[in-house]
């Protein structure tokens, strides 16, 4: 079981939400968007909700993101990163941007792709979603309607590895998709309270794996 972490001090987000809303007005909302910077939007099929982030949200995001990128490096791990693209099917009605989404069974399947039609190419296999202030979609059956086969979730305390199965997401003690990941270590190098700087986590997260593989 991993380390809990106190409840860190969060910005509270700001979200807005509009019902009864068609495939087409959604994708004119994008559209309208634009570069949207922090601004996250998720698509269920009749919901459209718009949420910006705080600091320490991209925070969680962009050190999550390092120390899968550091244990892929120690484990000669090939990995094609898409950061927070927008992520939807037209036939599926759903759309959402991850805070972070990787492909790594398919990577070499995605490595020349750079406008993935996904009615044709695999999803992400392994999506981050950051959650420390809650949506009012629900995002996981989003990603479960889209096929993403695992998400890693932290809420600001606890961190979990989510596994699609039957149409819904399980809760695991590892991850299938990064072998060997320490799942059970990683919260303690996203504890926003350390007195450490972010290179001498990844250092330290380094150097944990290297004794482990």
């Amino acid at each position: 079981m991993a380390t809990v972490l106190q409840p860190p001090l969060v910005e509270a987000a700001q979200r807005f939400v509009i019902t009864d809303v068609s495939w087409s007005q959604y994708v004119q909302v994008l559209d309208a968007l634009g570069d949207r910077g922090a601004l996250r939007t998720a698509y269920d099929g009749v919901s459209l909700e718009l949420m910006t982030t705080s600091q320490l949200h991209e925070w969680f995001k962009v050190m999550l993101g390092r120390l899968l990128a550091a244990f892929a490096m120690e484990a000669n791990l090939a990995t094609k990163s898409a950061g927070k693209m927008t992520f939807r099917r037209e036939d599926l009605e759903r759309g959402l941007e991850p805070d972070q989404c990787y492909w790594i069974a398919h990577e070499r399947d995605m490595r020349l792709v750079w406008e993935a039609d996904f009615t044709v190419h695999p999803p992400p296999d392994l999506c981050m979603e950051i959650e420390v202030s809650r949506t009012v979609v629900d995002r996981l059956a989003i990603y479960a309607t889209l096929g993403v086969p695992e998400v890693w979730r932290f809420d600001g305390r606890e961190f979990t590895v989510l596994r699609l199965s039957n149409g819904e997401y399980d809760e695991c003690e590892a991850s299938a998709e990064v072998p060997g990941f320490p799942v059970g270590e990683v919260i303690r190098f996203l504890d926003p309270s350390e007195d450490v700087d972010e290179n001498s986590r990844v250092r330290r997260f380094t150097e944990l794996v290297r004794g482990s593989l």
